[in-house]
């Protein structure tokens, strides 16, 4: 009934492979960007509304950055949001860091789901979104029009899985492959230094942790280095925050810094702990897709509980890196956009 939209074993031929990974990749990151923005659309505010109403507590806000994070498949987004409250003086900044702690961890969900095998869902993901979204465009509705754009960036995402997993089978056989991958997979510092640049230059860790995914699941790297890409991910992806924060409250500043510091200590802590985490991980999931994500979401569920507890210390950290200044509950209430960054994760 529907068309087979997969791209086949041999779809980049003609092409050279840096450019066909690149051009999966591409829509890989499309569509995770597009099912982000679409999925805000369809909500209408509703995140931004429920992050004010129900972060009472920073263990509610916490568990509600998770929630939103993972709904919207965009910590990003939620982190975003939760700055520009923090600036506006509706959240303290305890509060928003709360937020941007539960946030990392909803943002696992997007990994999981690309490790599941739903290529053959690619073509009616695809030509019913498109159907709604024009749909919507016609009646005006931007819900509608939203919903189709989910499905659409849903389709995107599964679609650059698999065409970046057959350009990569095929990279593995060339030997300036095995060239490249001995220069970064033999530290593990090297690879999470790739991971975070990687994760900054694309502003989003859910494309590096695919790309680190079809990796390791081709064989261009080992498992310890693919986690060390992942691990260096979340730093990368912290500097997203720290651009959201220009120009805005001594507090909201705070709050991005001391993501910051949350992340990179996080990794200083686990890498050192790689060895004795790849059995555990090699036990605990059969695919090696699976593995990664298990790893990304172990990660970021054990440093931001952790961080959750010791928040107020790094926030001090935060604010005598920032220089000190206003509290963040005396901040002036002041309107923000919510378009501070572009930005998914």
């Amino acid at each position: 009934m529907w068309p087979d939209l997969q791209p086949s074993a041999h779809w980049w031929q003609g092409l050279p492979l840096p450019l066909a990974f690149l051009w999966g990749l591409a829509v890989f990151l499309l569509g995770v960007r597009l099912l982000a923005r679409s999925l805000e659309s369809v909500a209408g505010g509703t995140a931004e509304r429920m992050l004010k109403q129900l972060a009472a507590t920073p263990a509610r806000a916490f568990a509600l950055g998770a929630i939103v994070s993972a709904l919207l498949h965009s910590s990003g987004i939620t982190a975003a949001s939760s700055i520009a409250l923090v600036h506006a003086g509706i959240f303290s900044e305890s509060q928003g860091f709360a937020v941007i702690l539960g946030a990392n961890i909803g943002t696992t969900f997007t990994a999981q789901l690309a490790t599941l095998s739903w290529s053959g869902l690619i073509g009616p993901l695809i030509l019913t979104g498109t159907l709604l979204f024009f749909l919507g465009a016609f009646r005006c509705n931007p819900r509608l029009w939203g919903a189709g754009g989910a499905l659409e960036g849903l389709g995107g995402l599964f679609w650059g899985i698999e065409a970046m997993s057959v350009v990569a089978a095929a990279w593995a056989a060339q030997p300036e492959a095995v060239a490249v991958v001995r220069r970064f997979s033999g530290s593990p510092w090297a690879s999470a230094g790739l991971g975070m640049v990687v994760a900054a230059a694309l502003q989003s860790s859910t494309a590096t942790v695919g790309l680190a995914m079809v990796a390791y699941a081709r064989g261009l790297l080992p498992l310890p280095a693919a986690v060390a890409v992942v691990l260096g991910a979340n730093v990368g992806t912290s500097c997203q925050g720290l651009l959201t924060s220009v120009g805005t409250q001594v507090s909201s500043r705070r709050a991005a810094v001391a993501d910051f510091l949350f992340n990179l200590f996080g990794v200083l802590v686990v890498l050192p702990w790689l060895g004795v985490l790849t059995p555990w991980l090699l036990r605990w999931a059969g695919s090696p897709e699976r593995q990664v994500a298990n790893a990304h979401t172990f990660f970021n569920v054990f440093t931001a509980t952790i961080a959750l507890r010791f928040r107020h210390h790094l926030l001090g950290a935060a604010a005598w890196l920032t220089g000190g200044g206003e509290d963040g509950r005396a901040a002036r209430k002041c309107p923000v956009g919510r378009k501070l960054v572009a930005g998914s994760e």
